[in-house]
């Protein structure tokens, strides 16, 4: 799946376009995403996760292998919320960004839309969990006024609260959000948009 997810996003934003910031990605778990993105397609990547990195043999290997020419991609052991986007310490990198991602980052799938929001950037998700019965987010209403509680709910959810936001945006350097569907098993359909420059 991390590789897929990688070709895509090298396919759709370009690789030019990425290499002008780091890419982050957030609740990247393993780590996969973010290991295809700066190892297999050389555009410089960050983990956001709290959790430990953990390669698998494969990548072990090829870092080990590959010392003098390849390192892993950075990773910052925080969760990505209010609290890191507008700290000191992150705010500036944070706001040099490429692009937002991330694939099945569960609890962390709204905080991603909502950076890339804030700070007017372009994003790609794989959204997965629902959390329908998390107190956190029990509250979330679709358009029609019914309760966030099918996956399906979930992706409109997620699609109309970009556009609603974005159109009180008096001016947006990115493009409307668009869903499309990669060639994988199990959750697959992606949420994005593009710097409009590379519409």
């Amino acid at each position: 799946r991390a590789v897929i997810f990688a070709k895509w996003l090298v396919e759709t934003f370009g690789n030019n376009f990425l290499s002008c910031g780091p890419i982050i990605d957030v609740a990247g778990g393993r780590g996969d995403v973010a290991f295809e993105l700066q190892v297999n397609h050389s555009i410089s990547t960050i983990l956001i996760d709290p959790r430990e990195q953990k390669l698998n043999k494969k990548q072990y290997l090829k870092i080990t292998n590959n010392k003098n020419t390849i390192k892993c991609p950075d990773h910052i052991k925080k969760l990505f919320d209010n609290q890191m986007w507008d700290s000191e310490e992150y705010n500036q990198l944070l706001k040099n960004i490429s692009v937002v991602v991330g694939m099945h980052p569960d609890e962390a799938t709204e905080q991603i839309i909502d950076f890339a929001l804030k700070f007017d950037k372009p994003f790609a998700i794989i959204p997965c969990c629902v959390f329908a019965h998390t107190n956190q987010w029990r509250n979330r209403l679709t358009k029609c006024g019914n309760a966030v509680r099918t996956y399906e709910q979930f992706i409109d959810y997620l699609f109309d609260k970009v556009i609603e936001k974005q159109s009180k945006q008096i001016e947006s350097n990115c493009g409307n959000i668009q869903k499309t569907y990669l060639n994988f098993h199990g959750r697959n359909i992606v949420l994005f948009r593009l710097y409009k420059t590379i519409i």
